[in-house]
């Protein structure tokens, strides 16, 4: 069975994509009071204006033991 770490940094044959809505995004900005800039890029969709920014591969929020950031 594939963990989330594994699915985001190891899948080359598929570019992974974590939309995200205004509304994900402001309830993101707030509890972890970082700017947008750093933690998305723009995506060509209006209802899913954003999505994360991928770091080597793997979600910007993906610790290295695997958790993720967000989800404590």
């Amino acid at each position: 069975m594939h963990t989330v770490r594994k699915m985001l940094h190891e899948d080359t044959k598929h570019e992974r994509q974590i939309i995200l809505t205004l509304r994900d995004t402001s309830e993101i900005l707030e509890a972890m009071g970082i700017g947008l800039n750093e933690f998305t890029e723009e995506n060509n969709s209006e209802a899913y204006p954003y999505v994360i920014r991928l770091i080597d591969g793997r979600c910007f929020f993906l610790q290295p033991d695997g958790k993720c950031r967000i989800y404590r």
